[in-house]
């Protein structure tokens, strides 16, 4: 599929001795992971599904699940990656339950931009507003989403979530340096 092709895609470039940064964005529901974004750019992203109200049996057949985790392990687990997001002891604790493993975390944008702006509010969304190019609302999505209508809402969030940590994260790094 084209989940793995992508997962793979990214790990083949790792091997390869570059070097870059991957934001990391879960969604969950009822305690547990409904999807899992990345981006490496202000512009790309995916966003893995693992829970699908129309299959309760999930996403994927149970051979490809296992595969998707093990290669998002490889990801966010490689030396060469530079992982990213925001509120990211919330993804680790998902992450570390139901994938055994805890991702090697290079920057939590909520903690940079608390470190250089403590009196101001730590939310992605704030801190897009401030920092993004091409800001717009988005946070409502995740909130206002009906399984009626099908879950590329929820998915679509998930990787704008990853993609405005992402973006976020340069300016609040550098903030910090400051």
């Amino acid at each position: 599929p084209e989940a793995t092709a992508c997962l793979e895609g990214l790990l083949k470039r790792l091997d390869a001795g570059e070097s870059f940064q991957l934001s990391f964005d879960l969604e969950t529901r009822h305690g547990h992971i409904a999807c899992a974004g990345l981006a490496w750019s202000e512009l790309e992203a995916i966003c893995v599904p693992f829970m699908c109200v129309e299959r309760a049996s999930g996403f994927w057949e149970a051979s490809e699940e296992a595969y998707l985790i093990w290669l998002f392990y490889k990801l966010l687990a490689h030396p060469q990656a530079q992982i990213i997001g925001q509120n990211l002891l919330y993804d680790f604790q998902y992450t570390y339950r139901w994938w055994h493993f805890v991702p090697r975390l290079a920057q939590d944008t909520m903690f940079s931009h608390h470190t250089a702006f403590c009196e101001l509010p730590k939310a992605l969304a704030f801190q897009a507003s401030l920092f993004c190019k091409s800001y717009k609302f988005w946070k409502h999505d995740s909130k206002i989403w009906d399984k009626k209508l099908g879950e590329d809402q929820l998915w679509i969030y998930c990787c704008e979530d990853a993609v405005r940590t992402f973006e976020v994260a340069a300016v609040t790094k550098e903030n910090v340096r400051s």
